[in-house]
């Protein structure tokens, strides 16, 4: 029997179908034991998410329009992809980088950011890394600020530095949320 618990709508096996068509307008079941039927409205309700079939590049955004329940997989905030990398690049937001071979990596911040981006950046391999800013960028580490702008930045000194940088001015500030080893702020 579906119930109500707090603001979330719980039930097991339930036909939302709609017999007479004066609410959900759409005449489909759950198909699959663990999808999910999004919306109620007028526009395209009750479509299904099959279990494991939620994409998207950089998270996920729900709005509700109109009566209606809206997830949009393009949000700045989410998942992170990953790679190993082995030269010197710009950043990019919502990426998680292993610094895993070659000589200290150069690693510029991206130009465009918006708020609540995240980068994080991992020691595993290459002989360090220096995070470098572009005019009027800076990043936060606790009590410490890089100078800002071109000059500041941000280095390693050991395998296993990491840090997780979070945009909190768009496109100019970062700051550090999470931080291990001891890294050089200039």
């Amino acid at each position: 029997m579906p119930g109500f618990e707090g603001q979330v709508l719980w039930c097991a096996n339930q036909n939302f179908s709609d017999p007479t068509a004066s609410a959900y307008h759409h005449l489909g079941e759950f198909l699959n034991l663990g999808d999910l039927a999004i919306g109620t409205g007028n526009a395209a309700p009750a479509q299904q998410i099959q279990v494991g079939h939620i994409t998207g590049s950089g998270g996920i955004i729900v709005t509700y329009p109109g009566g209606n329940i809206n997830i949009d997989g393009s949000g700045a905030g989410g998942s992170m992809v990953w790679q190993n990398i082995s030269a010197s690049q710009t950043l990019t937001v919502q990426n998680g980088y292993f610094c895993s071979g070659g000589a200290t990596l150069s690693l510029a911040l991206p130009a465009v950011a918006a708020v609540g981006a995240t980068i994080i950046v991992y020691l595993i391999g290459s002989a360090g890394f220096i995070i470098t800013q572009g005019a009027g960028q800076q990043i936060v580490l606790a009590n410490k600020s890089t100078t800002a702008g071109v000059g500041g930045s941000i280095a390693s000194t050991q395998q296993g530095d990491s840090i997780t940088l979070v945009c909190q001015q768009a496109n100019l500030t970062f700051v550090a949320t999470f931080a291990t080893g001891s890294l050089t702020v200039v």
